[in-house]
């Protein structure tokens, strides 16, 4: 709260004093409601590839999820290096992928087991087990890997060595089949080094097959499974701490049906009636749940994974672990604030018999699938993920028959996160100074004074905060980076582009009046005003999501740029886009929804886009603007796909039906028009 209090406080003092020199302007008209921040995060980029550790279960009820996962490798390596028709973003060349077990013995406090801790009899397993060792498969190794499920294309890269694809024709997609039909016991190829990795220049056309190999961690692990803290060690062997590169994403990604037992204060939990209990019903595989102060909290872990980089930005957490298959406990890690209420997730111990005569204390499951898979409640992975990393992490359920759509959502939020996202909506733009009304502010943790860099904007104020977490201080410096001057329209040929990218800043634009990438084949526009919308203008033709063979040209609808010294200057530091909004999405004054407002040349309700007609960059350079699906209200009948009503009286002309709101309100709803 303090941190919003201030960063509110210093863009109002900025936007007031930037408003107090243009007292002679008639003020457009706004919404009778206060001024309100709205702040986005944005991620630029600015990251060369990915180093990837991969936490693989290796108790004893892991061998049919870890045959799922080596399948499953090959759509998360594949849309990263080798990627399908339709993805967005493009191949990655520097790539790096390295497994390690749950193993970490009896180990507490990053110390092993010793004698006198406190187990009774005789400890399972090590002292330590594998603590955080790459590990890596011999020669001659062979694995399962499913028949045609693996996606693929007609260039057949994404299959394993000796497969083909099921189709041929450019554009297609179809799946990897195996010699003969059966995917059982495929010769691994030999690896040459601890991990798994494609650099630029040295092409591997073997990684998602070395990465699915390295799924076969066996089941003789300890079954006090520390998943968090091996990826923890791991990344603090001095044997491996070359694996983690400056200027690389880092992601972790632990696959388990055990919740995490990473044991802080291994004594105390030793000395507890669960595994010092003689009552003849064993109650150890309960004690972690039960005794969950001898843990290490959660937020440890996150300190520790983004100490690794010079951002937390710089770190993804995903986890395939015990949750239900329902949304409220799937997803990137901010849309899971309703997963530890799911009664699925609750911690309800019960009896099982055992064969051998000793009954056993167990967990209800999270989820199950058949007799493959019954996990235990992930509770610690989604607090991490929802508290801790938030949309920089993703959950999915390990009880899902099919594991891809998971790691193409986690390729995704690499791929995003490396390559910078496209803004999602327009920013209010001036134009009279020919800049967008918000500053981009960067966060600057523990600098070397309290001031901000000297190519920043020195007359502005600084942010400072202080903050002490786990005893240690840390201060922040929030500073806006230079506003630039630029044509609202990014492709403006009589604007001096070269010029503006030589110098330090950020500006504002949009790709108007073009239909030749992602976003504008896909919104149900006409956006070059050529009378063909979407996947039927031929500028479409060659864009992925069309079907065509090439990509779309990398171009976003809102362009939030930095020029390139800025850019070096933000890499991978934490940037938001702040805006003062003097308008309420709520208040009945700020909708777009009368006629009175379809006609008034004004967005009402701040969408960036207003009125019945669509305003092109030809007809009004200043104020260009699509069409608002608002202003023609229509409705659907069940599952029918054609407007059955069109408030004409919201579109006035000839023919309602063209009007360009009445076409973008059919899209949106997924309607035909009616004949």
């Amino acid at each position: 709260m303090k941190k919003l209090f201030l960063v509110i406080m210093v863009l109002v003092v900025g936007y007031a004093m930037m408003h107090m020199g243009c007292m002679d302007r008639e003020p457009a008209p706004v919404c009778p409601v206060p001024t309100e921040l709205n702040e986005t995060d944005v991620m630029i980029g600015g990251f060369e590839g990915v180093d990837m550790l991969v936490v693989v279960d290796n108790s004893g009820s892991m061998a049919e999820e870890q045959e799922i996962l080596a399948t499953a490798f090959f759509p998360l390596v594949n849309s990263l290096i080798n990627p399908l028709p339709g993805w967005q973003w493009p191949s990655v060349d520097d790539v790096r992928i390295a497994i390690v077990t749950s193993d970490m013995g009896l180990s507490w406090g990053g110390n092993p087991y010793e004698e006198g801790d406190g187990w009774p009899g005789t400890p399972p397993g090590s002292a330590s087990g594998d603590n955080g060792v790459f590990q890596t498969y011999v020669s001659g190794s062979t694995i399962d890997i499913e028949h045609d499920v693996i996606p693929c294309d007609s260039s057949n890269a994404q299959c394993p060595t000796g497969w083909t694809c099921s189709v041929t024709e450019t554009g297609e997609i179809g799946t990897c089949r195996a010699p003969g039909g059966d995917g059982t016991g495929q010769v691994c190829p030999d690896m040459s080094s601890t991990w798994s990795e494609i650099l630029p220049g040295s092409p591997n056309a073997d990684m998602a097959f070395e990465v699915a190999c390295l799924a076969d961690q066996g089941t003789n692990g300890c079954g006090f499974e520390q998943q968090l803290q091996s990826a923890a060690a791991a990344l603090s062997r001095p044997d491996q701490e070359v694996f983690v590169r400056d200027d690389r994403l880092l992601t972790i990604l632990v696959v388990s049906d055990e919740g995490d037992c990473s044991m802080e204060d291994g004594p105390a939990m030793f000395a507890t009636d669960e595994i010092q209990d003689e009552s003849g019903v064993s109650e150890k595989n309960i004690a972690c749940g039960e005794n969950p102060d001898y843990l290490y909290d959660i937020d440890y872990y996150y300190t520790t994974y983004t100490g690794f980089k010079t951002s937390p930005n710089s770190v993804i957490f995903a986890a395939i672990v015990g949750v239900p298959e329902k949304d409220a406990c799937q997803g990137t890690g901010d849309t899971l604030g309703d997963c530890l209420d799911h009664p699925d997730m609750e911690l309800n111990p019960i009896i099982k018999p055992s064969p051998t005569g000793v009954d056993t204390w167990y967990y209800e499951d999270a989820c199950t699938r058949g007799t493959v898979t019954q996990a235990k409640p992930g509770r610690r992975y989604v607090k991490l993920a929802n508290e801790e990393f938030g949309k920089m992490s993703f959950v999915y359920s390990i009880c899902n028959a099919d594991w891809g759509p998971a790691m193409e959502e986690i390729a995704r939020l690499i791929a995003s996160n490396l390559a910078g996202t496209c803004y999602e909506k327009p920013l209010d733009w001036d134009p009279s100074t020919r800049q967008a009304k918000c500053d981009v502010v960067v966060e600057f943790i523990n600098p070397k004074g309290e001031d901000c860099p000297d190519e920043f904007d020195d007359d502005e104020p600084v942010i400072v905060e202080e903050e002490e977490d786990d005893e240690v201080e840390r201060t922040f410096v929030y500073c806006r980076m230079p506003k630039l001057t630029a044509p609202k329209d990014c492709g403006d040929e009589n604007f001096d582009w070269d010029n503006l990218g030589g110098k330090f800043g950020w500006y504002y634009c949009e790709n108007l009046g073009v239909e030749n990438f992602k976003d504008a084949c896909e919104d149900g526009e006409d956006n070059d005003g050529d009378g063909d919308v979407d996947c039927d203008d031929d500028d479409c033709g060659t864009c992925q999501c069309c079907g065509g063979s090439d990509a779309c040209t990398g171009l976003c609808k809102y362009m939030v740029q930095l020029t390139a010294s800025a850019e070096e200057a933000a890499k991978q530091l934490s940037i938001s886009v702040q805006c003062l909004q003097q308008f309420s999405f709520e208040d009945e004054n700020c909708q777009e929804d009368s006629v009175k407002a379809c006609e008034d040349d004004l967005d009402n309700d701040g969408n960036g886009i207003w009125d019945c007609e669509s305003v092109t960059i030809d007809e009004d350079p200043d104020n260009p603007h699509s069409a608002d699906p608002n202003c023609c209200p229509m409705i659907r009948e069940g599952e029918d796909t054609t407007c059955k009503e069109i408030k004409t009286d919201f579109c006035d002309g000839d023919d309602p039906t063209k009007i360009d709101a009445c076409v973008a309100h059919a899209s949106l709803l997924g309607c035909n028009l009616p004949e």
